[in-house]
This record gives C-alpha cells, sequence and structure tokens, in this order.
C-alpha cells in the first residue's frame, strides 16, 4: 500500500530491511511517516537505523509495533523519548455479508472522488482528527487520486460533505484508511457506510479481504459490519 503513494508523492521514498519498512512521504505528520513491521522478530538494529533515518529526515513519524513485539522492540520508543499515542485493533473483513446494507443511508450520499476532488476529504479527514488540512490534502492529491488502486469516498448529507474514507487495494487485500465523520454528524451510520462502500469496491476489485485499524471506540461499528480484531498494534510518534 505505501508503495502505490510513495511512488505517486514527489520525493516520497520506501525503504524494507528484514521484516520492517520506512515510510518517508514528507507529509509533516505522524500517520504518514515512520516505521511499520510486518512480524515481531524484527531485529532492534534494523528499526533503530530506520527511526535514526526518519529523525535525520526532520519530520514527525511514528512507529507501529504489533502486540507479539519482542522486549528489545518495546523498549526502543521509550528509550528514544518517543510519546504513546495509542492502541489500535487490526481488523479484518472476509466476506460482504453486512456491508451492502450499511452501504445505503437515507440522505446519504457517497461518491468516489475524482483527481482534482480531495478538497472536501482533506476538510473532513482534518477537522474530525483535528489535524492540520495540509497534510490531508497532500494525501489526496490528483497524483495520488488517480492511482487506479486508491480509492477516495466523500459522503454528503444535502450536498454537505460530512464523511470520508480511503480504501487501496493491493496484493488481494483492501486497506481503508482515514475514515472520519464530523463530530455533529456522527452515531447516524454515515462512518459505516462509507467504509462500507470503500470495501465493496475493494472485493469487486478482487481484493479476497479487507483490513483497517480502528479506535477503540469504533470497534463496534466495524464489529457490525463483520471485521473482527486479529492484533493490536502500539503506536509511537515523535515530538
Amino acid at each position: 500500500m505505501w508503495r502505490l503513494y510513495v511512488d505517486a508523492i514527489p520525493g516520497a521514498s520506501l525503504e524494507e530491511r528484514d521484516g520492517a519498512a520506512l515510510v518517508l512521504t514528507g507529509i509533516d505528520t505522524t500517520g504518514f511517516n515512520g516505521v511499520w513491521l510486518e512480524r515481531g522478530d524484527v531485529p532492534a538494529e534494523v528499526v533503530d537505523g530506520l527511526l535514526d533515518r526518519a529523525a535525520s529526515a526532520a519530520v514527525l513519524h511514528s512507529l507501529h509495533l504489533p502486540s507479539g513485539a519482542a522486549p528489545a522492540l518495546r523498549e526502543i520508543p521509550r528509550r528514544r523519548g518517543m510519546v504513546f499515542d495509542d492502541e489500535e485493533p487490526l481488523m479484518i473483513l472476509e466476506e460482504d455479508t453486512a456491508l451492502r446494507r450499511a452501504a445505503e443511508v437515507p440522505g446519504l450520499a457517497v461518491d468516489r472522488l475524482a483527481p482534482g476532488e480531495g478538497a472536501d476529504h482533506a476538510r473532513v479527514a482534518a477537522t474530525a482528527f483535528e489535524a492540520p488540512v495540509a497534510a490531508f490534502e497532500a494525501a489526496a492529491t490528483p497524483a495520488l487520486l488517480a492511482v487506479t488502486e486508491i480509492g477516495c469516498y466523500v459522503g454528503r448529507v444535502d450536498g454537505e460533505a460530512v464523511t470520508t474514507a480511503v480504501g487501496v487495494t493491493c496484493r488481494g487485500a483492501t486497506g481503508i484508511v482515514s475514515v472520519a465523520t464530523l463530530a455533529a454528524h456522527r452515531g447516524r451510520g454515515y462512518g459505516a457506510a462509507v467504509t462500507a462502500r470503500a470495501a465493496l469496491e475493494g472485493f469487486a476489485a478482487g481484493a479476497g479481504w479487507v483490513w483497517l485499524t480502528s479506535a477503540p471506540k469504533a470497534v463496534p461499528m466495524y464489529a457490525r459490519l463483520g471485521f473482527r480484531a486479529v492484533d493490536t498494534i502500539s503506536i509511537w510518534g515523535s515530538e
């Protein structure tokens, strides 16, 4: 998934070593730069080296540790003075049984954005996450939205953009990220609807399963769609 982003963002890079990947997009927020691990026994010196490169890039970055990470890996963020952000369940979905019902919410129209239409996604996501809008604008450029495998979705009520999500389909799976709903519109099924739309398009594109990481409070919503937790990811950020 990150390779698709890196290839579409000028100056971005992806380095993979011994089961770890360093992503540097240049977007100055922890969610778009950092180190992700495929497994819990990656050598600690490899992770330290990748984080050194992230620090030298002078951008905010993160470290994502699976629940089975070795003790030496769990010591790394504390030793480096990183700040604990959250523990997010990693959830997967293998059938679309509940998706079509969830995707249809009266009064909500969900569209897949065309290149050049990323402004509504950026505005909703930045407001919902209380993050700089520039970060989400940089992650929804015309070049990125032109990538076939990347689908950016916005749900509108009476023409107002109120919910959004991004689905990325590659290697037989669809990852769903940046699911966000404006505070005044939560609790109405909008987040579930836009997630369901992204998942359905992923299955239609050939994905055999769908994955996402969830804020703990959103787990019940995803469970109603058929997602189940398979791991918990600890997220640490630079200051």
